[in-house]
C-alpha cells in the first residue's frame, strides 16, 4: 500500500510539474482527451463498436496521425493522351482519346444538358471587369500589352482535378504587326500534334524549327524534359537542343494532353517551371502562349476530364502568366469554334485536329500577329 501511495504522489508532482512548465501541451492533451470520451460516448451510442475497442484505437495512439494521412497528394487521373498526329486516322485518334480516365470512360458524347450551356458560356460571355491591369505604356516609354477576361457564370463541375473558371482569356491586346515568312526564320514552336498540323501545313517547316510531337504534355516535359525534333525526327533533350542557337520568338501550345494529368493548379506549376526554362535558355525570346484549340461536341465529355471546361480552365490558368511585355497570350478559338464554343465539325476530322486548311488559317492569324521591336 505505501509503494502505492508513493506511486500517486509521484504521478501527481509529475503532472503539476508539466502544467507548470508545458500549460498549453497539457491543455492540448487535456482537450484531446476530452473530445476522445465524447467520441467514445457518441460512439456506445449510435454504432455497436465497443467503447473499450475505440478507446484504445482513438486515446493510445496520436490523434494526428489521421489528420497527416488526410494531407496525402490528390492522385493523378490515370495518364490518358488525346493526342494524336493529324495524319493519323480518325479511327486511330478516337481509339486514342476515349479510354479510361480517373476510372471513368470517355464516351466520346457531350451531356447536352450540361455541356451545351456551359459552351454556350464559354463562347458569349459578359465583358469581365476583372481584367488584368491595363497600361500604355511604362516609364521607358514601352507599349504594355493586356490580356483581358470575359466573365459568365460557372457551371457546378464535380470533378476534384478541374472547376468551371467562369471567364474566358481573350487575345493580349497589342499594336500587332502582320509580318512575312521570313518572320519565322528564327522562330521556335513547341506543343503537341495541333502544333505538328502547324508545322505540316504552315510553310514553315523549312525556317522555323519545331519541337513536338503526338502527346507532348508540361507534365511529361517536367518529368523527362524530351521533345522531338522534327527536322531530325530525333527525341532530345529540350532545353539543351533550343540553347545552342538564338530564338527571337518561341511559340507554346501545351494543355491538352494535360488534362490527363492532374489538376489544374498541377498544369500552372508545369507551365511556371517550362517558361522559367525558356527564359533562361532564351532570354531576349518573345514567347506566345497559343490557347489550346477546343474539342467538338461529340468529344467534350462532361463524364470525364476531356471537356471544353477542363480545357478552358487551363488557357485561362494560361493566359495569366502572360505580362504584356515578353510574354503575349494568342487565343485562335474564334476562328474555328460554333456560337456554343466547340470546334466546329466540318473543320475537324476527329474532332480534336483540324483540316489542312484550318492549319493554314491558324498560320495566317499567327502571322497577323507579329511584334516587330
Amino acid at each position: 500500500m505505501a509503494d502505492k501511495s508513493r506511486d500517486k504522489e509521484e504521478l501527481k508532482r509529475g503532472i503539476r510539474r508539466m502544467w507548470h512548465r508545458c500549460p498549453l501541451l497539457m491543455g492540448t492533451i487535456c482537450i484531446f482527451t476530452v473530445a476522445g470520451i465524447m467520441g467514445a460516448a457518441k460512439t456506445a451510442l449510435t454504432t455497436p463498436v465497443p467503447v473499450g475497442k475505440y478507446l484504445a484505437d482513438h486515446l493510445t495512439s496520436p490523434c494526428w496521425s489521421d489528420l497527416t494521412a488526410m494531407a496525402e497528394e490528390v492522385p493523378e487521373p490515370d495518364a490518358v493522351s488525346a493526342d494524336a498526329s493529324a495524319s493519323v486516322k480518325p479511327s486511330k485518334q478516337e481509339k486514342d482519346t476515349t479510354g479510361e480516365v480517373s476510372g471513368e470512360k470517355n464516351t466520346g458524347t457531350a451531356k447536352k444538358t450540361v455541356s451545351a450551356d456551359s459552351s454556350t458560356a464559354l463562347a458569349a460571355g459578359v465583358a469581365s471587369s476583372d481584367a488584368d491591369i491595363a497600361g500604355e505604356g511604362d516609364s521607358a516609354g514601352q507599349i504594355i500589352g493586356v490580356t483581358k477576361f470575359v466573365s459568365y457564370t460557372p457551371v457546378k463541375v464535380s470533378s476534384r482535378y478541374y472547376k468551371d473558371a467562369g471567364k474566358t482569356a481573350l487575345t493580349t491586346e497589342y499594336p500587332y504587326s502582320e509580318v512575312k515568312a521570313d518572320y519565322f526564320s528564327d522562330a521556335l514552336f513547341i506543343g503537341d500534334s495541333r502544333t505538328l498540323g502547324l508545322h505540316d501545313y504552315s510553310g514553315w517547316k523549312d525556317k522555323a524549327d519545331f519541337f513536338c510531337d503526338n502527346g507532348f504534355s508540361a507534365y511529361q516535359w517536367v518529368k523527362d524534359g524530351k521533345a522531338v525534333n522534327q527536322k531530325t525526327g530525333k527525341t532530345v533533350d529540350l532545353q539543351s537542343a533550343i540553347s545552342g542557337k538564338k530564338y527571337g520568338k518561341i511559340y507554346l501550345m501545351v494543355g491538352m494532353n494535360d488534362l490527363g494529368y492532374g489538376t489544374t493548379d498541377l498544369y500552372v506549376s508545369d507551365m511556371k517551371k517550362m517558361l522559367a526554362m525558356l527564359e533562361k535558355a532564351q532570354p531576349q525570346a518573345i514567347i506566345y502562349l497559343m490557347g489550346n484549340l477546343h474539342m467538338a461536341a461529340s468529344k467534350s465529355d462532361m463524364k470525364g476530364v476531356y471537356n471544353n471546361i477542363s480545357l478552358n480552365a487551363k488557357n485561362v490558368a494560361m493566359a495569366s502568366l502572360a505580362d504584356g511585355t515578353r510574354i503575349f497570350y494568342l487565343d485562335v478559338n474564334p476562328l474555328f469554334t460554333d456560337k456554343n464554343g466547340y470546334l466546329k465539325d466540318e473543320l475537324t476530322f476527329d474532332g480534336f485536329h483540324l483540316y489542312a486548311q484550318g492549319y493554314q488559317e491558324w498560320a495566317d492569324y499567327i502571322r497577323k500577329h507579329g511584334i516587330v521591336r
